[in-house]
C-alpha cells in the first residue's frame, strides 16, 4: 500500500513575517500585471467600441448621476463649493468610483479559487496571486474614473487640487485593506460558499452606511461618530478632500488606516496560505 502525505503548509513565523505579503507579490509581480491585464481586456472582448468602454462608463455614470440626484432627489451637501450641479456630480462620483473598488472586490474574492481548478490542481502555482490580480484590475478601472474627474476639475476650476498628493497616502492602505480581504474570501469562499451571497448583500447594505452619496457632517452628532469609524468612510472622505478640496482631512483616521490595512493584509495572507494546502481538496 503506498501511503500520500499531503503536502504541509508554511510554518507560522514565516507568514507572519510583517514583510512576508509584499515579498510575495514582488516575486510574482510579471504574473500578477498579465493577469490583471487578461482580466481587464476579457471584460471588453468582443465589444464594438472595445477599449473605449472603460472611459464611457465613468462619463456615462456621472450624467445619470447627476441628473437623478441632482434633477430628481435635490439632496443638500452643506456648504460646498459653489453648489452648481457639475461640483456635486464630481462629489458623489468621488465617494462611488472608490467604493465600486471595494464592492467588485467582495463579490468578485469569494470565487476566485473554485472557478480556477486547472490552476488550483498545480501544485507550483502561486494561487495566492489571483486577488492580487483582481485588484490590481478593479485598480485600473478606479484610476480611469479618478483621472476623469480630475481632468473635469482641472477643466472648469482652472487648477490642481492643491491636496493631489495625498491621493496615494489613502489609496495605498485601501489597496491593503482590499487585499487582505480579498485573500480572506477567497480561500473561505472557497470552503463556504454562503459567503459570497453574505458578502454581497453586506455590501450594498454598507453603501448606505458609507458617506458616498451624503457628506459625514450632515450626519446626526449621536451617528456621526460610529459611521466615522468606518474604514471606507476615512478613504472616500479622504479622497474627496484630495481630489477636490472639500472639507478637512483627519490625519488620525489616516493613521489608523494605515495601521488597519497593513493588519488586514497581514491576517488575510497568513490565512490562505494557510489554507491553500486544503483547497484542492473541495476544488
Amino acid at each position: 500500500m503506498i501511503l500520500v502525505r499531503r503536502p504541509e503548509g508554511p510554518s507560522w513565523r514565516g507568514l507572519c513575517h510583517p514583510l512576508e505579503p509584499w515579498q510575495c507579490l514582488w516575486r510574482h509581480r510579471r504574473l500578477i500585471v498579465q493577469l490583471a491585464a487578461r482580466d481587464v481586456r476579457s471584460r471588453y472582448r468582443g465589444a464594438l467600441l472595445g477599449p473605449l468602454w472603460p472611459l464611457l462608463t465613468p462619463a456615462l455614470a456621472i450624467l445619470v448621476y447627476t441628473f437623478v440626484f441632482n434633477t430628481i432627489l435635490r439632496p443638500r451637501w452643506g456648504q460646498f463649493g459653489s453648489g452648481s450641479t457639475f461640483d456635486f456630480a464630481l462629489l458623489l462620483m468621488a465617494g462611488l468610483f472608490v467604493f465600486n473598488v471595494f464592492t467588485e472586490m467582495v463579490a468578485r474574492a469569494p470565487h476566485l479559487i473554485h472557478t480556477q481548478p486547472h490552476f488550483v490542481k498545480k501544485i507550483a502555482f502561486p494561487l495566492e496571486v489571483f486577488p492580487a490580480a483582481a485588484l490590481l484590475a478593479a485598480l485600473v478601472h478606479l484610476a480611469i474614473g479618478l483621472t476623469i474627474l480630475l481632468a473635469l476639475w482641472v477643466a472648469v476650476h482652472g487648477e490642481v487640487p492643491a491636496g493631489l498628493w495625498l491621493l496615494p497616502v489613502v489609496l495605498i492602505p485601501y489597496a491593503a485593506l482590499l487585499l487582505g480581504l480579498g485573500w480572506l474570501l477567497a480561500a473561505g469562499g472557497t470552503f463556504l460558499r454562503d459567503l459570497a451571497p453574505t458578502f454581497a448583500a453586506g455590501a450594498q447594505l454598507l453603501l448606505f452606511l458609507t458617506p458616498v452619496f451624503y457628506p459625514l457632517a450632515a450626519v446626526p452628532a449621536p451617528f456621526q461618530s460610529w459611521l466615522g469609524m468606518n474604514p471606507l468612510a476615512v478613504v472616500v472622505e479622504s479622497c474627496r478632500a484630495a481630489l477636490l478640496g472639500w472639507d478637512t482631512v483627519s490625519w488620525l483616521s489616516l493613521v489608523g488606516l494605515a495601521v488597519g490595512g497593513w493588519l488586514a493584509a497581514q491576517v488575510g495572507f497568513a490565512g490562505f496560505m494557510a489554507l491553500k494546502p486544503r483547497l484542492a481538496d473541495v476544488v
